[in-house]
């Protein structure tokens, strides 16, 4: 597998080796592996991808994004999302509340800070 990665890993500063050596366990194929990624389906078998909303956030980093609500994923997401249009109908229906819906709207859209 190239080298050709859009991330890096970087050695530890604690001087320490893993087992299997600091060339091995930095080795991007074997962190790959470890990961149980496929080479054949890369981007069907990284932990997380651009269709996952969280990015995997359960496990992985979590990141901030600061944008208009026109521009960024997570709002547009929300709101194209069969969970939305669930609350919307039940709402309307008398079977839950609308202060639900009431707050979820007033958060897409009275997002100052624009902070996602």
């Amino acid at each position: 597998m190239p080298n050709s990665y859009p991330f890096r890993v970087v050695p530890s500063q604690s001087g320490r080796n893993t087992p299997h050596g600091p060339a091995e366990s930095l080795n991007p194929q074997t962190i790959l592996e470890k990961l149980g990624c496929r080479k054949a389906d890369l981007a069907a078998t990284l932990p997380f991808t651009s269709g996952d909303l969280t990015a995997g956030s359960e496990t992985e980093l979590q990141a901030v994004v600061v944008g208009r609500r026109e521009h960024v994923d997570l709002p547009m997401a929300i709101e194209h999302s069969g969970f939305y249009a669930n609350l919307l109908r039940r709402a309307q229906s008398g079977d839950t509340s609308e202060s639900l819906v009431s707050r979820l709207e007033s958060f897409l859209s009275k997002n100052s800070s624009e902070v996602w």
